[in-house]
C-alpha cells in the first residue's frame, strides 16, 4: 500500500493534462518504508522532469541533468525516490512493452496517468527485474489518497 498527498496527485494529473499531446514525466519523493514493520510509504512531492524523448507524444525520457539534480537534492533531504510517474495521452494505464523493459524496474512505485477517457485514470504498479530485460514482472500496487 502507498499513500499519496491529494494535492500532489492533483499536480500529477495537472502537469499530465498540460503536457498533451506528449507524454508528461517525472518523480514522486516521500518518505516510510514498505517493508520492516514501518509505515507505508507517504509520497509528499511530485517532481516534473522534462521530457526528452525523440517521439514525446509516444515515449518518455528523462532529462539527464534534471535527473541528476532530482537524485542528488533528493540524497540531502532525507526524502527518498517513492516511485517515477508518466502518461498516456491516448492510451490505457497499462504499462507499454517500452515501459516493461525500460530501466524502471525495481523502484518502488511506477504510476501511469492515462488521459485517453473522459476522466483520468490512474494505476500503479512495481516493475520487478527478470533475467530477461524485457519480461519483467509487473504488479499493482494498491494507493490511498491522504
Amino acid at each position: 500500500m502507498l499513500l499519496i498527498q491529494r494535492l500532489v496527485l492533483e499536480q500529477v494529473v495537472e502537469h499530465c493534462v498540460r503536457s498533451v499531446p506528449h507524454e508528461a514525466c517525472g518523480a514522486l519523493l516521500g518518505y516510510g518504508a514498505e517493508d520492516g514493520g514501518g509505515q507505508p510509504p507517504v509520497i509528499i512531492s511530485a517532481v516534473a522532469i522534462t521530457n526528452r524523448a525523440e517521439r514525446p507524444e509516444h515515449t518518455f525520457r528523462f532529462d539527464e541533468r534534471e535527473w541528476l539534480a532530482l537524485l542528488n537534492e533528493t540524497e540531502r533531504s532525507g526524502l527518498r525516490l517513492a516511485g517515477i510517474y508518466h502518461s498516456h495521452p491516448d492510451s490505457p494505464p497499462f504499462p507499454s512493452v517500452k515501459d516493461r523493459s525500460s530501466v524502471w524496474s525495481g523502484l518502488p512505485s511506477y504510476w501511469i496517468i492515462s488521459l485517453a477517457g473522459d476522466a483520468p485514470k490512474i494505476e500503479v504498479y512495481r516493475l520487478s527485474p527478470e533475467k530477461d530485460r524485457h519480461s519483467g514482472t509487473l504488479t499493482a500496487v494498491p494507493y490511498s489518497i491522504l
